[in-house]
């Protein structure tokens, strides 16, 4: 059990660092996980909030949402924890500046006496910043960790859930996408939440330190940042539609490899490699023209970040100057650094922040549809649907079998308190393909057919497979 001082310096990483410097790590050179953190306890927690999110949706009549089951696996306490660490790091942020203008009106009327606790103030206060912005960001990156995790998880859970009829036909080649795009773009997204949490607060402060410590003119330039706010706004939007697509391209690119791959043999046969390069490379290049446009749009917020404190400075000074403003050498460096902390709340607190919540929105909504895939468990023969055939009942309520997993049982949570037989399914079902005494060959100079004598029937939704001898080339249908 680490110790107060090890816990606020994290120094309980350093005996794992320096074994890492020396060798590389394996699995038995880290610390164990606990059980709250592994991905089977983090998946049924996320689970169990979807299922209750869809039930509570059901009830109101409302579209059910992924981010809200997110939310709900993270526990108030590590919330309010959080949001305490944030605090302090506001507050420990904007004193800054007032003691540095305390500190510089010292040294100009020469008490240099006065000046100690002002020194001692900015150690303190500095010291202060970097713990709590270190461990604010320690827990909320492990928090987002989890998610990530238990997105994951979720996500495999559902293709495994899923009959091969409705992976096949209802769903795209975009599982990889989402596990090695989407979902990580959840993990990231520790650092946006800290620093848009306040960020309102961090700069009401800073305009109010503006116009003690310098003059109420001097809000004229710093206004100048409404505008950044609200092009930096405009800009997250867009660039979140603009992933939007590029994911919408992707997915497609990965499914037209998906359907060459599965048919390797006929376009090596009829020799259409160039026909499908060439179409792959149209859906790659607009896939890039929009990542492209993304940087664009993303460059955009980072050029405000160098550029914005330096056009608010000069019109705050000029403002002051025409208005026959005395201005000091300490008012100056205070306005200036005052200014550079707003800059920095716009651009990277929120702007920036913003634009990671957007992609972090694209990327819940997209595997909510996956998620939402139900299996198909009925046949259509002239638009009548065949019910299902179970209804089940947990601790008095009524369930459908989409709501139901086998696996929920094994938990002992929830308990099972009966399930009733409806209506079988009907058994005249007319097979929609029929294949009687099929004979198939590769071609005509073919000494033995590939299948011979073949007889069989499917309706939609059957999985029908074709068994064989060893290289009976069985696999290939």
């Amino acid at each position: 059990m680490a110790g107060f001082f090890s816990l606020l310096t994290f120094s309980w990483m350093g005996d794992v660092l320096k074994r890492g410097a020396r060798q590389p790590l394996e699995e038995k050179d880290l610390f164990p996980v606990e059980i709250s953190n592994q991905a089977e306890r983090l998946t049924g927690d996320l689970e169990r909030e979807w299922l209750a999110e869809e039930r509570a949706s059901e009830q109101n009549r409302t579209k059910p949402r992924l981010w809200r089951a997110m939310m709900r696996v993270t526990s108030y306490r590590e919330y309010i924890t959080v949001l305490l660490l944030r605090f302090c790091y506001t507050i420990t942020y904007n004193i800054l500046p007032l003691i540095v203008w305390f500190f510089l009106r010292g040294i100009s009327e020469n008490s240099y006496k006065k000046t100690l606790p002002f020194v001692i103030g900015i150690s303190v206060v500095t010291i202060s910043r970097s713990v709590s912005y270190g461990h604010a960001i320690f827990k909320l990156d492990l928090m987002a960790i989890r998610l990530k995790a238990a997105v994951i998880g979720l996500v495999y859970k559902k293709i495994l859930n899923l009959n091969r009829f409705t992976l096949e036909n209802t769903i795209s080649g975009n599982t990889i996408n989402l596990v090695s795009n989407d979902a990580q773009v959840i993990g990231q997204l520790g650092y946006p939440v800290f620093s848009l949490s306040l960020a309102l607060l961090d700069i009401a402060v800073c305009m109010a330190l503006v116009w003690y410590l310098v003059a109420w003119q001097a809000l004229i330039g710093a206004s100048f940042f409404l505008a950044v706010v609200a092009y930096g706004s405009f800009a997250a939007h867009k660039a979140g539609k603009v992933r939007h697509q590029s994911a919408a391209v992707t997915d497609k690119r990965l499914d037209m490899m998906k359907e060459i791959i599965a048919g390797i043999r006929v376009v090596k046969m009829y020799a259409w490699e160039w026909n499908f390069t060439d179409l792959i490379a149209q859906i790659r290049r607009t896939e890039i023209s929009l990542i492209r446009i993304r940087g664009f749009i993303v460059s955009s917020i980072y050029a405000l970040f160098f550029t914005s404190s330096a056009i608010a400075g000069f019109i705050s000074v000029t403002t002051l100057l025409l208005t026959e403003n005395t201005l000091t050498s300490f008012q100056v460096f205070t306005l200036m650094s005052t200014l550079a902390n707003i800059k920095f709340i716009v651009t990277i607190f929120i702007a920036d922040s913003l634009r990671y919540i957007a992609d972090a929105r694209t990327a819940c909504d997209r595997m909510q549809r996956l998620i939402e895939k139900k299996s198909i468990l009925t046949c259509k023969m002239g638009h009548e649907d065949i019910p299902s055939s179970l209804e089940v009942y947990l601790k008095g309520r009524r369930y459908r079998p989409q709501f139901i997993r086998t696996e929920s049982f094994r938990t002992g949570t929830p308990a099972l308190i009966s399930a009733r037989k409806l209506e079988g399914t009907s058994q005249n079902i007319q097979p929609q393909a029929c294949l009687e005494n099929v004979s198939c060959v590769w071609s005509q100079a073919s000494e033995h057919p590939a299948l011979k004598n073949v007889s069989l029937s499917a309706t939609n939704g059957q999985l029908v497979g074709i068994t064989g001898q060893l290289e009976a080339a069985n696999h290939l249908y």
